[in-house]
């Protein structure tokens, strides 16, 4: 599972595409992408800086879709474990 902020000011929109593309093909690839999200999974205004640490918590609805894919997938490895 990879998942993606839309306002991620640490791992860049350029940096999505590649990992999308290599991705592509992974039918046990699972990406996600949450537009108003940075890097920490926290809700981030548009014109946040990137070291600026935001407040907040971790979005629910990433905490879902994590939960769900660990679920479906019965994987024990959480969303840390990346091999391409």
């Amino acid at each position: 599972m990879l998942l993606h902020g839309g306002r991620d000011n640490q791992v860049i929109d350029q940096d999505w595409a590649i990992w999308k593309a290599a991705l592509a093909r992974r039918a046990n690839a699972t990406l996600k992408r949450y537009e108003s999200l940075g890097h920490l999974g926290v809700a981030v205004d548009a014109g946040w800086l990137a070291n600026e640490i935001p407040n907040g918590h971790v979005d629910s609805v990433l905490i879902g879709d994590v939960a769900e894919w660990i679920t479906q997938t019965g994987t024990p490895y959480g969303i840390a474990e990346c091999a391409l």
